[in-house]
């Protein structure tokens, strides 16, 4: 009693002890956890795995399903995650930066980022994918959510459209908030204090006057952009977490519960007919203890998500008697 720990070996990667005889000699599991990136191309007839290194963490899917706009959890600076934007043809991807991602625009000439966001003070950023200067944008004390944007066209060639997306002010509660991405418009909230967030699962309408939001409790309900709701959503149940609309916002895409295979479930939103519509699993089963950040092109065609693998060897150490 009262004597320090003292550390008598250290391994390279994480370990379990799983048991001690007495002898001293240890039974231990060596865990190797990754995240992989699965992806379906339009066009394709399979899912490929187009991870880049062990965190491949997808945060959106080009409208047409070419490009993906993913994080590397491993690749990390004072920025943030390395930021990377993949052909869905395999390509080799483009490095983007470093930040966490919030969305990607609708021609796929911008990334709109969150810089430094562990720091005290994070800031909103358009990142190019091509040839071109970053550009600041200011979202006053109201930061960002990563994953949870949705970018909305312009109306003419010099407007960068509008951004609806989840962030947190002041008071800590995660709101849906609209910011004009021109001239010195500030967040504009959607979304009621009362009505407290989660942080991922929000769709936005084709046409971006309404959201179905995820509330930190019970079903997802429908919000307009100026503001009124929320109400709720035919067919939606607790549990749902919304994906997106279709093309002409008649049906509503979500995922349910975090079972394996994850099931993907179609909404007829005028009458709440739900249909099951596709089943996600991974090729390899082996060690797959989730399925989640599921994005869907605009037609569903092409889709993008994350599997978490754990894997485990298990062995015996002996000569750590002291």
């Amino acid at each position: 009693p009262g004597e320090e720990p003292r550390r008598i070996y250290e391994l390279p990667t994480p370990a379990r002890l799983l048991d001690i005889d007495a002898d001293g000699r240890l039974l231990i599991a060596n865990v190797v956890s990754t995240r992989e990136m699965i992806v379906h191309a339009p066009g394709a007839d399979a899912e490929s795995d187009l991870s880049w290194l062990d965190w491949s963490t997808p945060r959106g899917i080009s409208d047409d399903g070419r490009w993906v706009m993913f994080e590397e959890g491993n690749d990390v600076t004072r920025d943030g995650y390395g930021i990377y934007l993949r052909d869905t043809g395999s390509e080799a991807p483009l490095h983007l930066g470093y930040g966490t991602t919030v969305a990607l625009s609708p021609d796929a000439r911008w990334v709109a980022a969150v810089i430094r966001p562990f720091s005290d003070e994070p800031r909103m950023e358009l990142v190019p994918t091509g040839v071109g200067e970053r550009v600041p944008i200011e979202t006053g004390d109201v930061v960002p959510n990563a994953e949870c944007g949705t970018w909305l066209p312009g109306s003419a060639p010099d407007d960068r459209g509008e951004l609806i997306f989840a962030g947190r002010a002041g008071d800590g509660v995660v709101r849906m908030y609209h910011l004009a991405l021109t001239g010195d418009a500030t967040p504009r909230a959607i979304t009621p204090e009362d009505l407290p967030l989660a942080t991922v699962g929000h769709a936005v309408s084709p046409d971006g006057r309404r959201v179905i939001v995820n509330p930190a409790r019970g079903a997802p309900v429908e919000v307009a952009v100026d503001g009124t709701g929320p109400r709720p959503v035919p067919g939606v149940e607790p549990g749902d977490r919304p994906l997106r609309f279709d093309r002409d916002a008649t049906h509503l895409f979500v995922t349910t519960g975090s079972s394996i295979p994850a099931p993907i479930v179609r909404i007829e939103l005028a009458t709440g007919r739900r249909a099951a519509w596709r089943e996600l699993t991974p090729g390899d089963p082996a060690g797959v203890s989730a399925i989640d950040r599921v994005n869907l092109s605009a037609d569903g065609s092409a889709y993008v998500y994350s599997v978490r693998r754990q894997l485990s060897n298990v062995a015996m150490m002996t000569g750590l008697e002291d």
